[in-house]
């Protein structure tokens, strides 16, 4: 079994965290990454970026980004400053910033945040809350919005909630 690989076209830096597409997202210096292949059990405590492509089940807080990648699989609390979903969460979302749903995102789970993204496509189920996330944060207001309907909220815009899917 060899650890070490050579780069290719397709794998340009074999150390870098790739992008929900495939591509890579820079340096890996100052972030995580859980392999596709890994399967994850526990509590993680995440002083920067940390990139899910494997599976996770426990309890996740990052002072920065959490990115699930599309395959990506994680039951679990989550705390972070920011979250992007491309892969499939089950538990609540509680964020410093935007939380995101991408197109092939699926979260069945509160979120509590001042700003979220779910684009069209994305399957939510569950209840967002506008405010800091976070311990001690301030209760925002939550609306539900009607079954199926996409549920956006970002610092301009509306809090919601989504009951819908695939």
């Amino acid at each position: 079994m060899a650890f070490f690989r050579r780069p290719t076209e397709e794998d340009p830096d074999p150390v870098a965290p790739p992008t929900a597409e495939g591509g890579s997202a820079g340096s890996a210096l100052g972030s995580t990454l859980i392999g596709e292949r890994t399967n994850l059990d526990g509590k993680i405590a995440a002083g920067e970026d940390l990139f899910i492509r494997g599976a996770f089940e426990g309890t996740i807080e990052a002072e920065s980004a959490v990115v699930v990648h599309r395959g990506g699989r994680v039951k679990a609390s989550l705390t972070a400053g920011e979250v992007a979903i491309h892969g499939r969460v089950e538990g609540d979302i509680s964020a410093g910033g935007l939380v995101e749903i991408s197109e092939t995102g699926s979260l069945a789970g509160n979120i509590r945040a001042p700003a979220v993204k779910v684009s069209a496509g994305a399957s939510f189920r569950g209840q967002i809350t506008r405010g800091k996330g976070g311990t001690g944060a301030k209760a925002g207001k939550t609306a539900k919005a009607a079954p199926g309907a996409p549920a956006a909220a970002s610092s301009g815009g509306r809090s919601g909630s989504a009951n819908g899917g695939r």
